[in-house]
């Protein structure tokens, strides 16, 4: 995919463009902002999500890609990136049991005995010993609370790592009530100190924040306000 100013351009044996302008909180993104509203567009490969306020613009979005591609309408989201999209009048569940269970067969580990979550905090896990355990059948509910307030959580666990005492940070980051990214892993350095350890996490917890605020306001969803740490 190559981008240029207020076109994007897909090669694929033939080029296809329509108007809108790259997000540049993430390069897979085009917005256009139209005079009905928005119409807001992601690819990911070979699959490209529609969404947006402008119905009659998303129509049009649509129309010039069957004109130059073999492409086929899905309808409402069900499926995206290995997600799996549940939407009712309580709100939208996202969950990953097909892709889980996909990888427990191809693991040859359909027989493992699920478990509560979350673990026992002082459960330390090595590579390459202890049970296999799996819970795929989980999903995160999405609601409309009426807000977009943008919260971060981090945490971090000094010297935590039995293999090597390198520590771990974690975070996820909330929008309107609802979570929206999350990651852990171990740090690059041994720190010396739990406090060193902390404000790794912070930094990298602040750095999400300062990219969550940055596409929602290039979404328009975004209005000047405090975020939470």
């Amino acid at each position: 995919m190559v981008t240029s100013k207020n076109r994007f351009i897909c090669n694929n044996h033939q080029d296809m463009w329509v108007r809108g302008s790259p997000c540049s909180a993430d390069h897979s993104v085009f917005i256009e902002n139209t005079t009905r509203g928005k119409v807001i567009l992601a690819i990911y490969v070979d699959d490209i999500l529609l969404t947006g306020s402008d119905s009659k613009g998303i129509q049009k979005i649509k129309e010039r890609i069957f004109t130059e591609f073999m492409t086929k309408d899905l309808g409402l989201q069900k499926y995206f990136v290995g997600i799996e999209v549940l939407q009712s009048r309580h709100g939208i569940v996202l969950s990953q049991i097909k892709y889980a269970l996909h990888l427990l067969e191809e693991t040859r580990m359909t027989g493992c005995k699920p478990v509560d979550t979350p673990m026992d905090a002082n459960t330390k896990l090595c590579g390459g010993t202890g049970e296999d355990v799996g819970a795929p059948g989980r999903g995160l509910l999405y609601k409309n609370h009426g807000h977009f307030n943008i919260t971060g959580f981090s945490d971090a666990n000094w010297a935590g790592s039995p293999d090597d005492r390198k520590s771990t940070s974690g975070f996820f980051t909330v929008i309107g009530g609802n979570l929206v990214t999350w990651k852990s892993k171990n740090q690059n350095v041994v720190a010396r100190s739990s406090i060193e350890v902390e404000y790794r996490a912070m930094a990298h917890t602040v750095s999400e924040l300062l990219w969550v605020r940055s596409l929602l306001a290039e979404f328009g969803f975004y209005k000047e306000a405090s975020m939470e740490l």
